[in-house]
Formats: C-alpha cells, structure tokens, sequence
C-alpha cells in the first residue's frame, strides 16, 4: 500500500450507500482517479462541503494496486462565490463535468491543470454583473472548450469551431464521448440553451 499526498480539485461525488461516497479527482500529481471516501455522509458540515465537486482541497489517499481511498482531506479552495452565484456555479459545474468526461485515468496534465485553476479563481473574482451577458457566458466558454483541445492534444485549428454545441460534437465525435451543456443546466427551462447559438463578434479576454 501507498500512501499519497497531493491536492486536487473535485470533478464528481457519488453515494455509495449511507455512509461512503466515490470521487472523481483531477490530482495534480497523479492525473484523475476515482477514490472511495469512508463515513462522509455521516461526517460534519464542513467535511461534506470539502468533498463537493468544484471545491480545491488537499488529499491523502491510500493506493492499493489501481484502487484509491481517500483517507483525509481538507479544504484548500472553497469557491464560496461562485457557490452562491448560479451563473458563476452552472459554468463552474460545466468545467469539471467536461474534465471529467474527457480526462484518461492516471494521466498527468500539469499544464491543463494549472488552467483550470485559473478559471475557478476567475469566476470567483469576476463581476457576477458580467455573468448575466448570455454572449459574454457563451465566449467564455468557447474560450474554456478551445483552451481544453489545446491542452489534451485533439484542437485543430482548420476545422471552424465557433459555437458550444459544435465544440462538443467535435469533441464528442473525437473522444467517442458525449459532453452536452444541456445536462448541467440548474433552474432553467429547456429552452436556455438557445444562447448556446453562435454570439456576436464581441472581443472578450479572460484570464486564463
């Protein structure tokens, strides 16, 4: 058994049964892993919310062969703004969703890894004003989509790539995946994602 020490950023939380959770983990060190946590369902506030996708935290796990546990952690990043924002929260949602769809097992992204740490400490710091733009939210993410084909190796630059869903075909059809904004939509109605058509020639810049 090994012991591993790393910090990592929560792409997705399942119950297991009343006590045990699994985790999808973008480790900085070790690439994406899926880890058991015991007795969280039981545990405190404060433990819970750490193990929420989005939250950064800082992670010991135990590796056995090719299975994880996650032992202890403990909130590095809670992203508390962009809790409490839906907009911030539905992109920020759709960021680990498309992380962890697209992500191999056990495969270090150093690179991808510090950007996307740049976009959660983007949206949280961002005017929630500018949000409420359905062009400035549909540039950002064809922003974030691009950045993510550069960084995983499969962005072609002579195929036109200018809306979400044309990205995520592209993608899906690249991965033999199936991204869909669509399913992270919190509160909506099914007609939101008409925004998702092609935006104005506005030039925005984001940091990251």
């Amino acid at each position: 058994m090994e012991i591993l020490k790393d910090e990592a950023i929560v792409l997705k939380r399942k119950n297991v049964n009343d006590t045990n959770v699994s985790i999808s983990l973008f480790t900085k060190k070790y690439g994406k892993i899926n880890a058991i946590a015991y007795g969280v369902r039981s545990a405190n506030k404060k433990e819970k919310i750490s193990l929420n996708p989005i939250s950064y935290i800082h992670c010991e796990l135990k590796k056995t062969n090719d299975n994880y546990i996650l032992s202890n952690y403990n909130m590095k990043k809670g992203y508390n703004k962009i809790y409490s924002n839906i907009d911030k929260l539905q992109i920020a949602l759709y960021v680990v969703y498309t992380l962890n769809k697209t992500l191999i097992y056990s495969v270090v992204e150093n690179e991808l890894y510090e950007r996307v740490e740049k976009v959660l400490d983007y949206l949280e710091q961002i005017d929630k004003m500018k949000l409420k733009s359905k062009d400035y939210r549909n540039k950002f993410l064809i922003s974030y989509l691009k950045k993510l084909m550069i960084d995983i190796g499969i962005y072609d630059s002579g195929i036109k790539l200018d809306t979400i869903k044309n990205i995520e075909k592209y993608i899906n059809n690249y991965l033999g995946i199936d991204i869909d904004y669509t399913q992270i939509l919190i509160g909506v109605d099914k007609n939101a994602n008409k925004w998702l058509l092609k935006s104005r020639n506005y030039k925005f810049r984001f940091g990251f």
